[in-house]
């Protein structure tokens, strides 16, 4: 009886060429989604940087220019102004690439002065604080840009000068409109009431000087 034998051969060396190639494929489609998406990322930047926040940065003649005094961040530039005579101080923050934040911000000024105090019968003496504008509201105010190059919303933290011990954090839109009124409480929504025409009023100056339109 006659066996028949048979040979069998394994090709290693053309399965490494095709395991090779697939690692090639991976490689090369990883890189270019890596690329995608930074050139993407990349140009979403420009975009809100060249479109929205120098275009919407206040004119030079209402004086803002980079804060020498206040802390810069790695994250952006700050330019600041007095602004007339309303004793706000307001401020237009422009973001570095990579960071999506571009704000304008208003606060007012709280003074303390010998002319707003109390003398007690030992001698010493309490300051009363006071806002400069001769307002009965302490008030800072703060609006992102959207990539619409319209303020996303206005975000207040007010309080009435006599208990700034106390205030309430209110989100408004261009009209006026609480938009988290489910957050409030009743001190909360008073306040909200009482302060809102002063609140349109820093609503009206953001825009004007940004050059935001509704």
């Amino acid at each position: 009886m006659k066996v028949k034998t048979y040979m069998v051969s394994v090709d290693y060396g053309r399965g490494g060429v095709y395991c090779d190639k697939e690692k090639e494929k991976i490689i090369i489609l990883i890189v270019s989604i890596l690329l995608g998406g930074a050139l993407l990322y990349s140009g979403a930047w420009l975009y809100y940087y060249y479109a929205v926040c120098l275009p919407h940065m206040p004119a030079e003649s209402y004086g803002f220019a980079i804060d020498e005094y206040l802390p810069q961040s790695s994250g952006g530039t700050y330019y600041t102004a007095d602004i007339g005579d309303k004793y706000w101080f307001g401020c237009y923050y422009v973001p570095h690439f990579g960071n999506f934040h571009c704000s304008f911000t208003i606060t007012t000024s709280t003074g303390i002065d010998d002319d707003h105090c109390i003398i007690n019968e030992d001698g010493s003496v309490d300051y009363i604080p006071y806002e400069m504008s001769g307002s009965d509201f302490s008030v800072s105010m703060g609006g992102t840009f959207g990539f619409d190059g319209k303020f996303k919303d206005y975000g207040f933290n007010v309080s009435r000068v006599t208990e700034t011990h106390r205030g309430a954090y209110l989100v408004l839109n261009a009209n006026g409109e609480l938009l988290n009124e489910d957050e409030q409480d009743a001190y909360g929504l008073a306040l909200y009431r009482e302060a809102l025409p002063e609140l349109m009023e820093f609503i009206e100056t953001a825009n004007t000087m940004t050059g935001v339109t509704e």
